[in-house]
């Protein structure tokens, strides 16, 4: 029986996967042309235009076109032949007892021992290999539709729990579903890098369709909105993992009357999402713990920490990485979510500060983190943090209105940090427990008033070396003990390191300090007006003059 086609087939060509998009005549050239949008990207020459006239668009700016003849085009094939095809029998089958066959796993050669007579085991030969089978994966197959019945899949195939069907040829949604309804143990689904022309769910005789066992669901790379991608959630309603990734989709939807509820793990990594208010709509996930944005377009996290409920209050990872937040002004309100323990925010605009006081002003803006960038928060790095940060901010929190002194905030009875300027509050919202919690016994100075700059005698060791062009340090070389006044400035330290390294005052040179603390540890003195107790350089500390 000859195949019929209309646009929006999914078809093979020269063993190549492509999408129907155009049929008819070309001007200039005589019988019916097919145009197919290519699923390589190596594939194709032009973008749906032949003579300069166009015929269609493509779905995808990276993929390329062609024109073709009928009989150039291929459907699929069904799940039965592609499982065939993909774990087939090595050589004959023997299923005499005590005889041994192998069967190709998917590219894994194993053997089945057919017991004697008198054993319990004999496995017959149409049963061997699929009762072993508990993973179908049937990625990059020219599949298309499902040739039997569903019950007929159980018969077949007992013991499976995952099925993979990406990167196919199936168009209708509906394949996938029905796939499931035959094999009722499986726990994970894939049906990513798929084109779907049919994507509406036909629900028999009204009949509401569930799977409970399904724990994992992959949907990425499709033409599926999230909407229609939230309806297909609804199916699975105890899903903890969703993953709609790589999808060219800038709006999200609410997942209402529970849609969704179970999931504890959303994966919508380079989607085109640049809105904050489209990832808000997802706060109300009640088990949401890990979401993934990675390699968006986001700007900013802004949380509607006015309304007084930011949502996401079960969320204890947030991946941000590549997306483009500049400044701390638009991550800050992160400090409101309740859970958060673990930020991922490398790439970023914001990232191109000095690395180690961009993660020390990380870890005090957000008081809960445990992890950040992968690395784990300890208490002494959070402590030394946090400090720097009070110094780092005093100014500012005096001009803002704050007490200039740790005791002067003690002896308050009561303190409104509604008082303070609302612009410091929204930058710094962490500010104030951190200065009433860790605010005693260290030295901060002001420039309001009369206040004088605290100064002490210290004792550094000052170690020097050289920047190689390779990007590379060289070994470090001491150069000196001395003791030093806390309240001098960095270009005065520098001044002081020249002489001590005998170069020109007005060579190039970097300075760092090192904790005695954490002595694997490395700051920037990045800012020629401020003194060393502005970094928390103490007793017995290191300074690196890096020429």
């Amino acid at each position: 029986m000859r195949e019929t086609f209309v646009v929006g087939n999914r078809v093979q060509v020269g063993g190549f996967f492509a999408t129907l998009r155009f049929i008819g005549e070309l001007s200039g050239q005589s019988g019916t042309w097919y145009g197919i949008e290519w699923d390589d990207k190596e594939k194709g020459k032009h973008r749906g235009d032949y003579n300069g006239v166009s015929y269609f668009s493509l779905a995808n700016p990276e993929t390329s076109a062609s024109f073709v003849r009928e009989k150039h085009l291929k459907r699929g094939i069904g799940v039965l032949d592609a499982i065939s095809n993909r774990y087939m029998p090595i050589g004959k089958i023997d299923d005499s007892p005590d005889v041994i066959n192998f069967f190709n796993m998917g590219g894994k050669e194993i053997q089945f021992y057919n017991r004697s007579k008198d054993g319990t085991q004999h496995v017959p030969r149409d049963q061997a290999w699929n009762l072993y089978q508990s993973d179908i994966d049937l990625s990059t197959y020219p599949v298309s539709h499902l040739e039997s019945s569903p019950e007929e899949l159980l018969d077949y195939f007992p013991r499976v729990t995952y099925i993979n069907v990406s990167k196919t040829l199936i168009e209708d949604i509906n394949i996938p579903i029905e796939i499931l309804s035959g094999l009722p143990n499986v726990t994970s689904i894939n049906i990513s890098f798929n084109q779907f022309r049919v994507k509406t769910l036909y629900i028999p005789n009204n009949q509401p369709m569930s799977f409970p066992k399904i724990e994992k669901f992959h949907c990425d790379a499709s033409n599926l909105t999230f909407k229609e991608f939230v309806t297909l959630t609804d199916l699975f309603p105890n899903l903890k993992v969703a993953s709609f990734a790589l999808n060219n989709e800038s709006e999200l939807v609410e997942p209402v009357n529970g849609s969704m509820s179970s999931v504890d793990t959303l994966a919508l990594q380079q989607c085109r999402l640049s809105d904050w208010s489209e990832i808000q709509k997802l706060s109300k996930l009640p088990n949401l713990r890990m979401l993934n944005l990675l390699d968006n377009q986001l700007e900013s996290v802004d949380l509607p920490v006015e309304a007084g409920d930011c949502g996401f209050s079960s969320l204890q990872m947030l991946i941000l990485a590549g997306n483009r937040i500049k400044a701390w002004i638009d991550m800050t309100k992160l400090a409101y979510l309740p859970k958060l323990s673990n930020v991922v925010l490398y790439d970023n605009p914001i990232c191109n500060l000095n690395v180690q006081r961009f993660r020390d002003e990380a870890i005090a803006r957000l008081p809960r983190l445990q992890t950040f960038n992968k690395t784990e928060v300890s208490r002494e790095e959070r402590r030394s943090a946090s400090i720097l940060y009070v110094k780092m901010y005093f100014e500012s929190w005096v001009k803002a209105g704050g007490p200039k002194t740790h005791e002067e905030l003690m002896a308050l009875k009561s303190f409104n940090v509604d008082s303070l300027d609302k612009s410091f509050v929204e930058l710094h919202p962490t500010y104030y427990n951190l200065f009433r919690s860790i605010g005693d016994g260290i030295a901060l100075s002001g420039s309001t008033g009369n206040e004088k700059i605290k100064s002490q005698l210290i004792k550094v060791t000052i170690m020097s070396r050289r920047h190689l062009k390779n990007g590379e340090k060289s070994q470090e070389t001491k150069v000196a003990d001395l003791k030093i006044l806390s309240s001098m400035t960095v270009s005065k330290i520098k001044l002081l390191m020249s002489r001590q390294c005998k170069v020109p005052a007005s060579h190039q040179m970097t300075l760092f300090y090192r904790p005695h603390q954490h002595p694997e540890s490395e700051y920037a003195l990045d800012s020629d007006l401020k003194t060393l107790s502005f970094y928390s350089v103490e007793d017995t500390d290191t300074i690196i003059v890096e020429l």
